[in-house]
């Protein structure tokens, strides 16, 4: 397991042979995941230390925060499987208004050798850096024979017809609820991770009681119902039935919420941490004419659900 540094300062000295990519590294999909597989055969190859760099919070947080896209991980559970990935070291440096002022030059000398004493730089699939994002291949090929490094590029991983990226994710997440697709370029199923709180009680009201959710990510589904593996921090595992949304049928004016129906379960789960592993979607949200309609809805989605589950197992 990799050592987790925190801190623009944070670098331990006398490190040999740093073998460096960096990147935001949203969602460490099988993109990410190559990249790192990439700079830990390139640091062994240098009896080196790889190393993964990136930033909290996400740059367009701070530079464009109306527009900056949803986080897919948080970035504690973020820096957990950037962890796993098997380097050596994962260096988190602090996004501001202040190193967002750093050009491109400043970024290599400044956090890349003097702090990193980088020997090798292993630049990703459009890979860009510094103010005004002026960085790229050509400025580190300039400065790697001063300072004393040499690059190298890695191509974007494919898969069939998709190039892995996390704007891909988030599209396919979010606007097409393809959880499916999402589990492809993830490697690992799409995942909401939260604490379950108390929400209004109408599931047991009509014969399915649920966990109400928080997420700790940003990123939510299409609205919809899915098929889910709910995991407990007991380790245990149970089917579910998941409903991301609004609940049309009680007011539209409801903000959305994350609502976990677990299958032979009873319990109390309040104040429990829940991890939902999304594995099918089974249909789109919408709003029923009454409430028998609605129960008769979620009962085919359970049989859906279990049916979707079983093929799994």
């Amino acid at each position: 397991m990799a050592r987790l540094i925190s801190g623009l300062d944070a670098f331990p000295q006398g490190q040999p042979a740093p073998v460096l990519t960096f990147g935001n590294f949203d969602g460490v999909h099988l993109g990410h995941r190559a990249l790192a597989a990439h700079v830990i055969a390139a640091a062994k190859a240098r009896n080196g230390t790889s190393v993964l760099l990136t930033f909290r919070p996400l740059p367009a947080k701070i530079l464009h925060p109306d527009r900056a896209p949803a986080l897919i991980t948080g970035y504690e559970e973020k820096l957990a499987l950037l962890a796993g990935t098997g380097v050596d070291l994962v260096w988190e440096v602090p996004f501001d208004r202040d190193f967002s002022d750093w050009s491109a030059e400043a970024f290599v000398r400044a956090l890349l050798v003097e702090r990193a004493g980088v020997a090798h730089v292993v630049l990703g699939p459009d890979a860009q850096f510094g103010k005004g994002r002026a960085g790229n291949r050509a400025l580190l090929d300039r400065l790697g024979p001063e300072l004393g490094f040499t690059v190298e590029s890695v191509a974007p991983l494919r898969l069939g017809e998709h190039v892995a990226s996390s704007t891909l994710l988030r599209r396919t997440i979010a606007q097409d609820g393809d959880v499916v697709l999402a589990r492809a370029l993830l490697g690992r199923p799409f995942t909401l991770t939260g604490d379950v709180v108390r929400g209004h009680q109408r599931g047991r009201l009509l014969g399915f009681p649920t966990a109400n959710v928080r997420p700790l990510g940003e990123l939510l589904p299409r609205f919809g119902v899915y098929a889910c593996v709910a995991r407990r921090v007991t380790g245990e595992a149970h089917w579910a039935v998941v409903n991301v949304g609004k609940k049309p049928t009680f007011g539209p004016d409801d903000p959305p919420t994350v609502e976990a129906y677990l299958l032979d379960f009873t319990g109390d789960l309040y104040g429990e941490r829940l991890s939902l592993e999304l594995t099918d979607h089974v249909r789109d949200e919408r709003r029923f004419d009454s409430l028998d309609a609605l129960k008769a809805q979620i009962a085919d989605d359970v049989f859906r659900t279990r049916a979707l589950l079983r093929a799994r197992a």
